[in-house]
């Protein structure tokens, strides 16, 4: 069955997990997709998760992506005690 191409209803991805952000302010992520790239910002508050929505993805791929708080630092989130300032994450349609 092909689809065709279409465009994500706000796709929001949570990079936290739920944990609150911490600092007020706007929020920066840029991704990467093969040799394309974008950028989205949002603006939080300090009891908002670190949250984005996408509207313009493309479907079944594959995107690297990088946070910066409002202070220009790199975000990052510790999993089973490693470090981690980059994020992957794919979409893919569900029938």
């Amino acid at each position: 069955m092909n689809l065709g191409c279409f465009a994500p209803c706000n796709l929001t991805i949570d990079f936290s997990d739920g944990a609150a952000s911490g600092i007020d302010g706007d929020w920066s992520i840029e991704y990467e997709f093969g040799r394309r790239s974008g950028s989205e910002t949002v603006t939080l508050t300090a009891a908002d998760p670190v949250s984005f929505m996408f509207t313009e993805l493309n479907e079944n791929y594959t995107f690297t992506a990088k946070i910066t708080d409002p202070n220009g630092d790199t975000y990052t989130r510790t999993v089973d005690g490693v470090e981690y300032d980059c994020f992957k994450f794919k979409t893919r349609v569900n029938l």
